[in-house]
């Protein structure tokens, strides 16, 4: 076994009993079913129903993209140096949870008298899309960086991110899979926006409630407030000098497009390329998350057994694979059994993906002496915001070579148009991230490392 996945041993050290690993990782849920429905309907509902052309689309979309990942480091920043009665976490979990919620409904109620002008349309999209995105980077910021700082042992880490992810795949069910039948046949109609409006409404406050009770749940170590407050220009430097944070990150960013295509294209990709319906649309996603939602116990076993470094090295060209049945399916049935080699690989990267970065924050504050957790993860989503380009490149590139603009304008071939979306662009992504991980070495899991010293890169 190599030295980095050694086996773990010893007793969780300090503050890892403070809060509770389920209290914290329900917290996912919350996080996960609003921004959800945005990355798998936004598309849907502002191209194919109100007629937004795909390349304007495309255009905002690319600058919502960086627009946000902009905005990630000044977040991260912010929730590192915050001092106050509260932690450093939970004001920004609180503010962004509220925002969120809002900006979430206006996305998806668009006015008629909006929707029936091209320019209001697109200012509409425009604003309320950058808003979302921005809560959303703000409850992150905050949220992904308490895993490693209230979790230092890698199996309780690893229990609370089995957790968190299996929250986020149960609202994945809700968003993704049961969000066509429920906005489309249940709360409003075929061709209407109607109900996802609705549906936004009742996401929104959800998510909110269930932001709010990880929070107020959350005990954050207030041994740390003690450490030094990081200056952000030296603290940029120092992380921008960071060999991980361009390998790891690229492969994240790498993963993060993969899903974020999918995510945005699979009912496009039902409705044009397979001939189904809403109801079959909402079958699909169904069985690709339950299973994911199976196998994440599977891949579980697998990081207790080889650890998180060699299971992710394995997950990656699994994921990659796993798209290429995508593009022979032809209809439900064959686009099923495509789906379950997707949610295979998906699952393992999904149970290996945060474990491989908070080791990586923990090299970080066992070196410089001080946790700064939000202002890297930051700086991780700036390489993984930046996906907003390929996605908008991928987008555009849909209309230049296939002809498809929007559901009144689909082009002559919109099958084979969404049939490159979903299954070609993920595989040359995730196969890029494959070949990526493959020159890197972790630092040691934080246990490994030996009582009092840093973690090192083996």
């Amino acid at each position: 076994m190599e030295a980095e996945d050694a086996p773990q041993a010893g007793s969780p050290p300090r503050g890892a009993g403070g809060t509770s690993p389920l209290r914290y990782g329900v917290g996912m849920f919350g996080t996960s079913l609003p921004i959800n429905l945005v990355k798998g309907s936004m598309l849907y509902v502002y191209v194919e129903l109100l007629g937004l052309d795909a390349v304007v689309y495309a255009t905002v979309y690319a600058v919502y993209g960086v627009l946000d990942a902009l905005d990630n480091p000044v977040f991260g920043y912010l929730s590192d140096r915050t001092r106050s009665r509260w932690g450093r976490r939970r004001p920004y979990l609180v503010v962004g949870a509220l925002v969120l919620t809002v900006t979430t409904i206006a996305l998806f109620t668009v006015p008629g008298a909006v929707a029936d002008s091209a320019v209001g349309l697109a200012v509409w999209f425009a604003v309320f899309a950058i808003t979302t995105e921005m809560a959303d980077s703000l409850i992150n910021a905050s949220y992904g960086a308490l895993l490693p700082e209230l979790f230092t042992h890698e199996r309780r880490r690893a229990t609370a991110n089995a957790v968190r992810q299996g929250a986020q795949l149960v609202a994945l069910v809700i968003a993704l899979a049961l969000t066509p039948v429920l906005a489309r046949n249940v709360l409003g109609t075929e061709g209407s926006a109607v109900g996802y409006g609705r549906l936004a409404i009742i996401f929104g406050v959800v998510s909110a409630a269930v932001i709010l009770w990880t929070a107020l749940g959350v005990r954050e170590d207030p041994a740390l407030d003690a450490e030094p407050k990081p200056q952000f220009f030296r603290s940029v430097g120092q992380i921008l000098s960071t060999v991980h944070f361009w390998t790891v990150g690229l492969v994240n960013a790498c993963y993060g497009a993969a899903m974020a295509l999918v995510l945005g294209g699979l009912q496009l990709y039902v409705a044009h390329t397979l001939g189904g319906s809403a109801l079959d649309a909402s079958i699909l996603q169904l069985v690709v998350i339950a299973v994911s939602i199976g196998m994440l116990s599977v891949w579980a076993g697998v990081v207790r057994r080889k650890g998180a470094a060699r299971t992710w090295r394995l997950a990656l060209p699994v994921a990659a694979v796993g798209f290429v049945p995508l593009y022979f399916a032809t209809d439900l049935v064959t686009g099923i059994l495509a789906g379950l080699a997707v949610a295979v690989g998906y699952s393992g990267v999904l149970a290996t993906n945060d474990l491989v970065i908070a080791r990586v924050l923990d090299a970080d504050a066992a070196q410089h002496g001080t946790h700064r957790s939000g202002l890297f993860l930051a700086a991780f989503g700036v390489l993984g915001r930046l996906n907003g380009l390929l996605t908008a490149a991928a987008l555009a590139s849909l209309a230049l070579w296939f002809g498809y603009h929007s559901g009144a304008d689909p082009g002559p071939d919109p099958g084979q148009a969404f049939r490159v979306y979903l299954s070609v662009y993920p595989f040359v992504l995730l196969t890029i991230g494959t070949v990526v991980s493959r020159f890197i070495r972790l630092p040691a899991a934080p246990q490994d490392a030996g009582a009092g010293s840093r973690p090192v890169t083996r």
